[in-house]
């Protein structure tokens, strides 16, 4: 008598099995073969921090497992952007900023991060150093304040090859009394001057002919 079960086709020999999803209940009577997702995760950028994954738990899901598997697929341009992001503002600024996010601005902080900081900030030409300069003299412009606040501070605090001195801010301004108007400047020295003697870096004026 021959071995009829070697001409068999495998699926007669073993049970029909499915292959669930997490959270989606199997089929009446067929067995289950737990699977985990497969994720593709981009390798990480020059720059970036590592995001190391946890095990995988068994459990409900819930509405905060939402922004954590929304970042597992974030775009490229965006994970870029962050990294010139962090670069010129430092980290405790973008992570205050990314923690303020809500239902209602986060896809302006996708566009942002996106589009100013990968493909403005992130263009070869002219470094970070002259764009410091560009931005801080754009915001005096427009009488951006709050803006200008912020890059002063990131001028002040980045890397050695970018950092901007209390004398390049000062002449940024100076050139803004002549280009922007007056009351312009006077609100810029102002901004800046609050913010160079919390940092402590103001000296003693020295005024030629003056004791």
């Amino acid at each position: 008598m021959s071995d009829s079960s070697k001409s068999l086709p495998l699926a007669s020999v073993v049970p029909a099995a499915s292959v669930v999803p997490p959270g989606v209940p199997p089929v009446a009577g067929e067995p289950l073969i737990p699977v985990e997702p497969l994720i593709r995760a981009e390798p990480p950028l020059p720059g970036e921090p590592l995001v190391q994954r946890e095990p995988a738990v068994s459990r409900k899901s819930s509405a905060s497992d939402a922004p954590l598997a929304s970042q597992t697929a974030l775009p490229a341009d965006y994970r870029r952007g962050l990294v010139h992001r962090r670069r010129v503002l430092g980290d405790a600024w973008v992570d205050r900023s990314l923690a303020n996010r809500n239902d209602f601005n986060a896809e302006f902080q996708q566009l942002i991060t996106r589009h100013a900081w990968n493909d403005i900030w992130g263009r070869p030409a002219l470094g970070d150093k002259t764009r410091r300069y560009m931005v801080l003299s754009m915001m005096l412009g427009i009488q951006a304040y709050e803006e200008f606040a912020l890059h002063v501070r990131a001028a002040l605090d980045g890397p050695p090859e970018s950092r901007l001195t209390p004398e390049d801010i000062k002449e940024v301004i100076m050139m803004a009394a002549i280009y922007c108007g007056v009351p312009v400047a006077n609100h810029a020295f102002g901004i800046a001057t609050d913010i160079l003697r919390e940092k402590g870096l103001l000296t003693p004026a020295k005024v030629p002919g003056e004791r």
